[in-house]
């Protein structure tokens, strides 16, 4: 499937207190559309996920343009508030992220990524909490501990690279904001 989670695509939803162990979601990419892999949604588009917890589990996709994240794959207009990931790993080739691999406008607050790996491959947008933040985005009261970020690709030969909060952030108008703040990485 191009969306693969508990809930593969969820428009107008509300998912809470969802509690995932040991999950494997794989989501595979065509040549003509994206793949979103997240262990509570793949896809969620003016969406609320709260209170959701993801352990030991692992999130993959393959082909070239995939968003995943330990809660949601890819999130549009999508608030992500008070969840939780521990001990997750993450194997892809493009955006990904602890909590959400894709945000395009929405919010993170009260969540927290630890004991976890995330791996991508060159030119991945890598975030211990966002992967990729686009157009109005606020991050806030997240904490990232005991996580890494790595590039597994051959042309860097699985090198960790730096630790961040939100891996890229981009807007195409001038009326966006990225606003980060009360995070903690350690």
């Amino acid at each position: 499937s191009i969306y693969s989670g508990v809930i593969g695509y969820m428009n107008g939803g509300t998912v809470q207190n969802l509690n995932v162990t040991g999950a494997d979601v794989y989501a595979v990419t065509t040549d003509t559309q994206h793949s979103s892999a997240g262990c509570v949604v793949g896809d969620a588009t003016n969406s609320t996920v709260s209170n959701c917890t993801v352990a030991n589990s692992t999130v993959q996709t393959d082909g070239l343009r995939s968003f995943y994240g330990g809660i949601v794959g890819r999130g549009t207009n999508t608030k992500i508030t008070d969840c939780s990931v521990t001990g997750m790993t993450t194997v892809g080739t493009w955006k990904t992220g602890g909590i959400v691999g894709y945000l395009v406008g929405g919010e993170i607050d009260g969540v927290s990524v630890t004991n976890s790996t995330l791996r991508g491959g060159t030119g991945s947008e890598i975030g211990l909490i966002v992967g990729h933040a686009q157009h109005t985005v606020s991050v806030i009261n997240a904490k990232a501990s005991d996580c890494t970020a790595y590039c597994r690709d051959t042309d860097c030969n699985d090198e960790q690279i730096q630790n961040a909060i939100v891996g890229t952030a981009y807007s195409s108008n001038d009326n966006s904001t990225l606003t980060i703040g009360g995070n903690d990485t350690n």
